[in-house]
């Protein structure tokens, strides 16, 4: 007969890393989101550099580009945290972290999809959906109860994601 002893100490490590990331992330949000336009540029820089070396370096333009979007994640989820000063109903701040999670999930899905993992086009999906669920819901809200839920940069960085996101994920299906 086989006792199993549980032990409990990787239960409260993960207990304390969210608790960490519920205190540092709103900080850590509000560090980045004013920066956060000027970093998605330079790392959309980094990536078209990557594609256009792409011909010359094939490995290094591959490792480039993974770099960049796993920074892009991170950031994306970091800033799903952020507190906005004008938005402070309970719905906007859902949003908010809705938005920044699907952002996250479907370039997640990009790297997936890049080294081949299984369940890349299902990340890209559920991302791509979410998105699509949020835009949706702040152009309803807006039109009718004239309300912002989300700024235009989140508006628009959304929109581009979305049509990066379903670029790749087309070009994924084609190759296959």
């Amino acid at each position: 007969m086989f006792f199993v002893e549980y032990n409990f100490s990787n239960f409260q490590h993960w207990i304390m890393a969210s608790n960490f990331l519920l205190k540092k992330s709103p900080k850590l949000a509000a560090f980045i989101d004013p920066k956060l336009l000027f970093i998605e540029i330079g790392v959309l820089v980094i990536i078209i550099i990557a594609e256009i070396t792409k011909g010359s370096n094939n490995e290094l333009s591959k490792i480039l580009i993974l770099i960049s979007i796993s920074f892009l994640s991170i950031l994306y989820f970091f800033n799903s945290y952020r507190i906005d000063k004008e938005n402070q109903d309970s719905y906007s701040v859902f949003l908010i972290k809705l938005t920044g999670w699907a952002n996250t999930v479907s370039l997640l899905g990009i790297l997936f999809s890049i080294n081949h993992y299984d369940g890349g086009g299902q990340m890209i999906a559920v991302g791509l959906l979410t998105q699509l669920l949020i835009l949706g819901s702040t152009f309803v809200r807006k039109y009718f109860k004239k309300v912002n839920s989300l700024r235009k940069v989140d508006i628009i960085r959304s929109v581009v994601l979305s049509l990066l996101v379903g670029a790749v994920f087309l070009q994924a299906i084609k190759s296959f």
